[in-house]
């Protein structure tokens, strides 16, 4: 049975568990390395291997929050530095800013509305959707050459979970994208077998 996760991102999910729930760590690894993982896969890994997040999920009994039923006035200077309506602070970036994130991709700036995450896309899937559409659930977008910054089609491979699954840990991508490209079509056929075995042991069974 293959695992859930790979060395790599098993241990990119310990470094990262503590204080976060199960929805903020499912959403950090499918960014991460581009995954459709669910809440409950994320939920059950931590339950299988023994590894907390620390949170109670509820205030402890007698904790009230400092503030609670106060309205907080602005004191000193700090009216000074709110920022006032229509201002912009000077961080902020025109649409179709493109810069690299601390994940190693490339996210391009496509709106000033919304969370962070709807702001800002990873600019080879816009590559990508500008030409063939969107990227189905269930598969991700590989850079063959495995370098990020190298942002063009014929650098990108489309490929469903468990082929870049089987691809990883049988050690089938490379910095040489034609050898990616040989590494891919043998994960597509070993998960082909795989498919079909399982099929058989269900039609026996």
């Amino acid at each position: 049975m293959a695992k859930l996760l790979t060395n790599e991102q098993e241990k990119f999910l310990r470094e990262n568990v503590r204080g976060k729930s199960n929805a903020d760590l499912t959403k950090l690894l499918n960014k991460k390395f581009e995954l459709s993982l669910n809440r409950q896969q994320v939920e059950n890994w931590k339950k299988n291997h023994k590894v907390s997040s620390g949170l109670t999920g509820h205030f402890e009994k007698g904790n009230v929050p400092f503030n609670k039923g106060k309205h907080m006035p602005t004191v000193g200077r700090t009216s000074e530095t709110q920022f006032k309506k229509g201002h912009r602070p000077s961080s902020w970036l025109p649409i179709g800013t493109t810069k690299m994130w601390s994940d190693g991709y490339m996210y391009t700036k496509i709106s000033n509305k919304g969370s962070t995450l709807k702001r800002w896309k990873q600019t080879h899937k816009i590559l990508w959707e500008k030409e063939y559409g969107p990227v189905p659930a269930g598969y991700r977008l590989i850079f063959l050459d495995q370098n990020r910054e190298h942002i063009s089609l014929d650098n990108l491979a489309i490929v469903s979970n468990s082929e870049c699954l089987i691809a990883n840990l049988k050690g089938l991508i490379f910095k040489n994208k034609e050898l990616t490209r040989s590494g891919i079509r043998v994960a597509k056929l070993m998960n082909k077998t795989r498919n079909l075995e399982r099929k058989r042991e269900n039609e026996t069974n």
